[in-house]
């Protein structure tokens, strides 16, 4: 039985972690010729969109300053470079960030953005979009294919996988499969060893058959799915 036990679990572990949406930040968006209240609102816009992508596990602004407070975290203004974003990340408790800037050159506003890996470092997909016109545009344009770019499903995300993501409701149905599938066999297998194992047991008790053989603390978070 507790080879049973541990079997299923080995095989539900990874299939559960699979299944599971990464959780992320979005940093201080770096201002160039732009008032920092815009850029706050061109924040807030990007976190909104990526929890409404359902692709990343949002922390709240005011969980950010709350932890990052009790972490005696010092730092003031933007955070645009990948050893901020993984500092920052790792007090809080994300396995993601989003960091980059918000800029306006001419009459043209530009935001670039980067997705990195808290464990790694890594950019794990960028965006860099532009648009003239009123800084309306960079709401209603910019932030929506910005936020497109960084969850892999703009169409230049997707030529550049060479794939398109499975609709969600594909994805689900076929994550319910696996794992049954998953703890179908686990427990085949679990359970022939443990026939076996009870097997040899009879046999060795026969007489007549005498030869066989995390941290930050205890904080508890509001993940925005």
């Amino acid at each position: 039985m507790k080879r049973l036990i541990l079997l299923l679990a080995l095989v539900a572990l990874p299939l559960c972690a699979q299944g599971r949406t990464p959780t992320a930040a979005v940093m201080p968006l770096q201002a160039r010729s732009i008032d920092s209240n815009s850029v706050r609102v061109l924040e807030d816009a990007l976190t909104d969109g990526l929890i409404r992508s359902g692709k990343l596990r949002m922390m709240e602004r005011s969980q950010m300053a709350t932890v990052l407070k009790e972490q005696g975290f010092q730092k003031s203004g933007a955070c645009d470079g990948n050893e901020c974003a993984v500092q920052i990340g790792k007090l809080l408790g994300v396995e993601r960030s989003v960091i980059g800037s918000v800029g306006l050159l001419g009459k043209t506003y530009v935001i670039n953005a980067r997705l990195i890996d808290i464990a790694t470092g890594e950019v794990i997909t960028s965006s860099q979009r532009s648009v003239a016109g009123e800084i309306d545009k960079a709401l209603t344009d910019l932030i929506p294919a910005t936020v497109a770019d960084l969850t892999g499903t703009s169409p230049a995300a997707k030529a550049a996988t060479g794939s398109e993501p499975a609709p969600e409701n594909k994805s689900s149905h076929a994550w319910i499969w696996w794992t049954a599938g998953g703890l179908a066999v686990a427990g085949g297998a679990a359970a022939a060893l443990f026939l076996a194992g009870s097997k040899k047991s009879s046999s060795t008790d026969n007489p007549t058959n005498p030869g066989s053989t995390t941290d930050v603390g205890s904080l508890n978070f509001t993940w925005t799915k």
